[in-house]
């Protein structure tokens, strides 16, 4: 698969927006999301399931979000919209992926079944 060619490398900025939401959900007893540095399937064969797009907030399906942020959003910003701290504490996830393209960072939140990867 193409993907397997990709590699994300994330900046300090976004190893501590990781960490803060982490670190939120550590206290709501809540599995850490871990960092996937693969290029997820779906952002290069592309989606044809939006249910949701509002408040830069895209449901790509039940267990799948995409959160649109400017690249200089930080966690202080976005730990005051609700809805984005709501989807980022669903148990289900355990995973996150940042994505950044020019002035637009993208957070994805999908569900993983490999629970051999879930760290507490």
């Amino acid at each position: 698969m193409i993907v397997n060619y990709f590699k994300i490398e994330y900046s300090n900025d976004n190893i501590d927006f990781i960490n803060s939401i982490n670190i939120i959900r550590n206290i709501n007893n809540l599995n850490k999301l871990i960092i996937d540095y693969k290029i997820p399937n779906f952002i290069v064969k592309g989606s044809t399931e939006i249910i949701l797009s509002s408040n830069n907030i895209i449901k790509l399906s039940d267990i799948k979000y995409v959160i649109k942020l400017n690249k200089d959003d930080d966690f202080k910003k976005i730990k005051e919209d609700s809805d984005i701290i709501h989807i980022s504490m669903e148990t289900f996830f355990n995973k996150i992926y940042i994505i950044q393209q020019n002035n637009i960072k993208y957070i994805i939140l999908p569900e993983n079944f490999d629970n051999n990867i879930i760290m507490k």
